[in-house]
């Protein structure tokens, strides 16, 4: 198994955020599998075509002005990558995405 971890800055600023509410913004979560996967492909070359997503879960709201982690797990034989947001003890989100 190969890993990668990412520290991003969820500032208020964000374009993803816009409509994601407006009194109280959140990262949709459409947006944190997609910048799983823009990490994964600049990471993990070979991983070829996005075949699907399972085991996804939001488990709490990741919201602007902090920073977070994202760890990517490359399983090679499977052409399959677990992804997940954290932050100290606090997870946001987690999956499986496989190409």
């Amino acid at each position: 198994e190969i890993s990668a971890t990412f520290i991003l800055d969820i500032s208020h600023d964000l374009a993803t955020l816009n409509g994601h509410f407006p009194k109280f913004p959140v990262v949709p979560g459409v947006a944190q599998i997609d910048w799983a996967i823009y990490f994964s492909r600049i990471v993990f070359k070979e991983l070829g075509e996005f075949k699907g997503m399972n085991q996804i879960k939001f488990l709490n709201l990741l919201k602007p002005s902090c920073f977070v982690e994202l760890e990517l797990n490359l399983d090679l034989a499977k052409k399959m990558i677990s992804f997940r947001y954290f932050s100290g003890s606090n997870l946001f989100s987690s999956g499986r995405i496989q190409f």
